[in-house]
């Protein structure tokens, strides 16, 4: 696995349209052409926004949900398990299916509101399933401990548990930056053909944003 990786790099250095390994020189022209491409620089500033706004909405999400799984006298607490981490057994191209009908269904399919909810929902079990690791960790001794000498239970939550779940709180961060820039099956594409075979051919068409799955 790591040596196709290392080619790769090598020929990416490459000075000449045509790929050769080992590389007849060393340039970064092939990086300059892909930073300075516009529909490149659209869609990672596309993608770097809907991952901050996914991670924002899964981050508080999935820590109340462990907190809740973990602490909370909850009824049928395995079913609510078993829902908040079904996206991690649902096929993706079923997942992205059902977010295209969701979106259709709304008339969204032009707006990144629905991509961004699929995006949360689809990182939610990541956050969850950290953060309700460290949870199961903590040593209530510790709470109690602040709470008998006055603190409020906010001001225990704050001071207390939130720096003991620091780990798993930036490992369910982490986690959710990933699994969101990774290309999910449903997505915004071009629904305009051909794409451009590289970054120096301009495109054929406008493209305009759409769903794809799958």
């Amino acid at each position: 696995m790591t040596l196709p990786t290392l080619v790769v790099i090598g020929v990416s250095f490459n000075p000449t349209a045509i790929l050769s390994f080992p590389p007849a020189g060393l340039s970064l022209r092939w990086y300059a052409n892909v930073i300075t491409y516009p529909q490149f620089q659209r869609a990672a500033v596309n993608s770097l926004l809907v991952t901050a706004a996914a991670a924002a909405l899964a981050m508080p999400m999935g820590t109340a949900a462990a907190l809740a799984l973990a602490r909370g006298r909850l009824r049928a607490r395995s079913t609510w398990a078993t829902i908040l981490l079904s996206p991690l057994v649902v096929p993706g191209v079923a997942a992205g299916l059902g977010f295209l009908i969701l979106a259709a269904s709304l008339g969204l399919l032009r707006s990144r509101v629905v991509l961004i909810m699929a995006h949360a929902a689809l990182v939610l079990p990541f956050v969850v399933r950290s953060v309700w690791v460290s949870v199961e960790s903590l040593d209530p001794a510790l709470e109690r401990a602040a709470a008998s000498l006055g603190a409020t239970p906010w001001r225990v939550f704050r001071r207390v548990t939130l720096p003991l779940l620091r780990p798993g709180l930036l490992t369910a961060l982490l986690f959710a930056v990933i699994v969101s820039l990774f290309p999910w099956p449903c997505s915004p594409t071009s629904s305009t053909t051909p794409i451009p075979p590289s970054p120096r051919s301009p495109p054929c068409s406008s493209p305009a944003p759409s769903w794809r799955c799958g």
